[in-house]
């Protein structure tokens, strides 16, 4: 019975000296491997004291550990950003705290600070387990980028300032001629000048207009391809860190919950990057065209505003197609914002005109700008614009056809007329018509109402005559 006792007991001797070597080599391991992260550990009491720091402590802020330990976190904090480190180490971070993490300026020993992604939980003592990243790279860039951001707003404002002021100045100096003019000149001259004065300045608003809608347009597409770089950033990060730890081609044969390896799933992310590159690309050399195209329009008039004549006409043979897809090409960010369907039917083999295409251009903007305002004003939401062309004689004739609340009678006789709108203060000026009319005729056709009912619509004719 004794020998048996003493067998038992040096059975269990052994066992317990095996589990003591066991737990000493487990505990030395994971030593070994704190200390070898480049990541910060660390562990605190219920105070916030430092209780165990890894050497990525001593690497990343130039403090020795054992000169940290039993000091507080906070401490090393900068001051601004105190409050927040208290509470992720003196209370109870929330779940969604602790997943995320704070992000905290740091000083370092040689007085310089750097930003800490801190994450922190508590653990089975009171205390708080948690670890520091270095995020400081890429805060600073992010400031960069916005002080680049502030600068430019900054310089942007500068420009329109002083583009106002060039504009003021231009303005006093149109009417300084204006007012020289008024003493040399008869009334019906005055009318004249001041006519013109309103078509260019209607001229100039075209253009303007589909130049914002164009570059709202494209702001919103970069809304949408940015997400797209944002998670193609986050991809870029994970592949970083798997190459780091030497498990690149393991992460990507792994698999998500829908059975899909990860790697699939990122190459499928890149081909859809590339290929909205490829389309966004194109995108922006056609819109970079357009807009050139329309600032050259602006500065033609502008040029002729400031010589305080005439837009000079270039007359030459053309097709009518081409002003007509112009314009359409001008208007289409507005068309398409607005739902508004479109409809062309052109005669085949359209003989050509001789005509100013530019001219041409304002009057079909003109008519489906108008066309567009009546359907908005109808909250018509299966609006529509047709343009028909055919050959009547020896004329081409254009109709423009809309569905938006027309023209009440009382107004048609008018509508041809300066100064005279159906649109409130602020929509319209009232020479739009009035200027595509003489367009017109100045290019030998004519211009009129065809038809129009109150809550139906309107159609406008315009009748150009054959090139000769």
């Amino acid at each position: 019975m004794h020998s048996s006792s003493l067998k038992t007991q040096e059975l269990n001797a052994q066992v317990q000296y095996r589990l003591i070597e066991e737990l000493s080599a487990s505990e030395q391991r994971y030593r070994e491997l704190v200390e070898r992260i480049r990541e910060v550990v660390f562990r605190c009491d219920g105070d916030g004291k430092f209780l165990f720091l890894n050497p990525a402590w001593t690497a990343l802020l130039g403090y020795s550990v054992p000169d940290s330990l039993n000091r507080r976190l906070v401490d090393f904090v900068v001051e601004e950003d105190r409050d927040t480190a208290l509470h992720f180490t003196a209370e109870e971070p929330s779940e969604q705290e602790s997943r995320d993490g704070v992000e905290l300026r740091f000083r370092k020993s040689d007085g310089e600070w750097v930003w800490l992604l801190l994450a922190v939980q508590a653990d089975t003592s009171g205390g708080r387990v948690g670890s520091l990243y270095d995020i400081d790279e890429r805060k600073r860039a992010q400031q960069s980028l916005e002080e680049l951001n502030s600068s430019l707003e900054s310089r942007v404002q500068k420009r329109t300032a002083e583009l106002a002021e060039t504009n003021r100045k231009l303005g006093a100096e149109i009417e300084a001629r204006k007012q020289i003019q008024e003493n040399l000149l008869k009334a019906e001259r005055l009318a004249v000048v001041g006519e013109t004065s309103g078509r260019v300045a209607h001229e100039v608003l075209n253009p303007i207009t589909s130049i914002f809608s164009r570059v709202e347009h494209n702001a919103n597409n970069w809304k949408d391809f940015s997400l797209l770089l944002g998670n193609l950033r986050e991809v870029i990060g994970d592949w970083r860190e798997e190459h780091a730890n030497a498990t690149f081609a393991q992460y990507l044969a792994n698999k998500n919950e829908d059975g899909v390896a990860y790697g699939d799933e990122d190459f499928e992310l890149l081909d859809t990057i590339l290929e909205r590159q490829d389309v966004f690309q194109q995108e922006r050399e056609a819109d970079l065209r357009f807009i050139m195209k329309q600032l050259q329009r602006v500065i033609k008039i502008i040029n002729n505003l400031r010589g305080a004549v005439r837009q000079n006409r270039t007359v030459e043979e053309i097709s009518v197609i081409d002003p007509i897809d112009e314009a359409y090409e001008v208007m289409q960010d507005s068309l398409a914002k607005r739902n508004i369907r479109i409809v062309k039917d052109m005669a085949p083999n359209l003989p050509s005109i001789l005509a100013d295409e530019n001219e041409l251009i304002q009057v079909f903007t003109n008519l489906l700008r108008n066309a567009m305002q009546s359907i908005d004003e109808k909250r018509h939401r299966g609006g529509c614009i047709e343009t028909v062309a055919c050959v009547s004689g020896e004329m081409i004739e254009i109709r423009v056809r809309d569905n938006g609340t027309g023209i009440p009678k009382n107004d048609q006789d008018s509508i041809f007329n300066f100064d005279f709108s159906t649109k409130d203060r602020g929509e319209g000026t009232g020479m739009g018509l009035g200027i595509s009319r003489r367009f017109v005729r100045e290019n030998g056709g004519d211009m009129i109402l065809e038809s129009s009912e109150v809550g139906q619509g309107s159609t406008f004719l315009i009748q150009l005559p054959f090139a000769r």
